[in-house]
């Protein structure tokens, strides 16, 4: 979504602007978001602290206003979303034109839903494959070439896990598991996301008011606090559970990530914990190296941590893609 600010004065938004969209381009590869900040005269610590931002909040409220935002996106911390590379965050930023001049004049983008609901996509995506839980996944050569996983013979097996599940995986295969190092050295933060109906996490107001995105950040903490308003990206649940006229207001469907406001117990659906990929400066260098190890033993990699960019779900498929190219060239040359 487009950053639309009316904080900071037009100097920061042109100085942002020169910034981001015409003097932007890094040293290096391995120049990190929070150096190229620097070396614009911009004011953040790249240490973890209390601190970090409190320079850049009152010198840029628009940088300043993007970091946060990134935060959240990249579901880390303040500290990692400055240490990632500069050319991944300004070609994000860049490609979805946040803080451009169009975003400061335009339309607000329209919300994209998934039609009917997220259920049919899992279940378009899994239609005609052969889905089994609960079964140990490691892979073992097999014989003539062929791979085995859990008793069953394949030509080629795509690995898509977390990196760091990577050498558990392929701890049979001799070739794959001298390069435990590798998958080791992508780095991942640890991230829970709440579902909850407790309505004191949104702005004052009644159910037309709340935004779909509410981001929090408080200057003693390390990364800022984004609830999701559900109701708003799938309105027909939220009508299924709307009280009858003159009945107390319902509670809203929430999802929050970087609760450092605890929503009450009794209003808590569940806890989901996962792990999010961070990059740093090292990246070019693991993307070089896995490049080089893919269809070893006839196994390939993807994963959102096996692709150029933010590690987001964009990657995670983008990297299958390759993967699956690369398989099938491989089937294809022998025939």
């Amino acid at each position: 979504a487009a950053l639309r600010f009316a904080a900071g004065g037009a100097a920061a938004v042109v100085r942002f602007v020169w910034h981001v969209y015409v003097r932007w381009r890094p040293k290096s590869d391995a120049e990190t978001f929070g150096e190229w900040l620097q070396a614009r005269g911009y004011r953040v610590a790249t240490a973890e602290g209390s601190e970090q931002l409190a320079g850049l909040a009152e010198q840029s409220p628009v940088m300043y206003l993007l970091v946060c935002h990134l935060s959240w996106i990249l579901s880390c911390t303040y500290a990692q979303t400055l240490g990632y590379p500069a050319r991944v965050v300004l070609d994000f930023v860049r490609r979805n034109r946040l803080g451009s001049p169009a975003s400061f004049f335009g339309e607000a983008a329209a919300l994209t839903r998934i039609h009917p609901c997220l259920e049919a996509l899992q279940l378009a995506l899994t239609y005609g494959v052969a889905v089994e839980l609960g079964t140990p996944a490691t892979v073992r050569a097999g014989p003539g070439g062929t791979l085995l996983v859990a008793d069953r013979t394949y030509d080629r097996v795509v690995v898509a896990t977390e990196a760091g599940a990577v050498p558990h995986v392929v701890c049979h295969l001799p070739d794959l598991r001298s390069h435990a190092d590798l998958f080791g050295s992508f780095p991942y933060h640890p991230s829970e996301i709440v579902l909850h109906r407790d309505r004191s996490l949104l702005p004052a107001g009644g159910a037309g008011e709340w935004p779909s995105l509410t981001v929090v950040h408080r200057p003693e903490r390390s990364h800022c606090q984004l609830t999701a308003y559900l109701d708003r990206y799938y309105p027909a649940v939220g009508a299924r559970t709307a009280e009858p006229d003159g009945a107390p207001p319902r509670r809203p469907w929430l999802q929050t990530w970087g609760a450092f406001v605890e929503p009450s117990a009794e209003d808590v659906v569940g806890r989901f914990p996962f792990l999010r990929v961070v990059h740093t400066r090292c990246l070019p260098d693991l993307l070089g190296r896995l490049e080089k190890v893919q269809g070893t033993s006839g196994v390939y990699f993807a994963g959102s941590y096996a692709a150029y960019g933010m590690g987001l779900l964009e990657q995670a498929v983008q990297s299958a893609e390759s993967a699956t190219s690369r398989l099938v060239e491989s089937l294809a040359e022998e025939g």
